[in-house]
């Protein structure tokens, strides 16, 4: 029977062969001293490479946490404070004034249109040329009529 290849060999380490492939290998390694070898060199290796990998997954780095010093702290928050305390005063005299000194005009004209649509309406005419009546009332109670022919 002919040696293994380090692929196979390794495939057969990790576990990824048939169970078929597995019993011949074994029967081989039993008899050929170089296959032996290479998979024992092969074992090593792939436990050196996990030891490799657990060393560095074990291995943080920490970073230290961010520390402002008291006093900083206290004057950031007084001056927080202090703004919403001015930023909320200015809104409350803002507001006042709008509400209170809000002024409507004292005459202010009221005029309220009245349209309506005559049901008869000559087809045959221009949309510039049919009758067109537009009524005005004013806050007095007056009307005026506008014709447009």
């Amino acid at each position: 029977m002919s040696c293994f290849n380090t692929e196979i060999i390794q495939k057969y380490i990790d576990g990824e062969v048939s169970q078929e492939k597995a019993a011949l290998i074994i029967e081989h390694i039993a008899d050929c001293e170089k296959c032996a070898a290479a998979v024992k060199q092969q074992r090593q290796l792939s436990a050196g490479i996990i030891e490799a990998i657990n060393l560095l997954a074990m291995t943080k780095k920490e970073t230290p946490a961010f520390v402002t010093p008291a006093s900083n702290r206290k004057k950031l928050s007084a001056t927080i404070k202090n703004a919403v305390f001015y930023i909320s005063a200015a809104c409350i005299i803002l507001f006042i004034s709008v509400v209170l000194f809000k002024k409507e005009p004292a005459n202010k004209p009221h005029i309220s249109i009245i349209h309506s649509i005559e049901l008869e309406v000559d087809a045959n005419k221009p949309v510039t040329k049919q009758e067109i009546i537009i009524y005005v009332i004013d806050e007095n109670g007056n009307m005026t009529e506008y014709d447009f022919n």
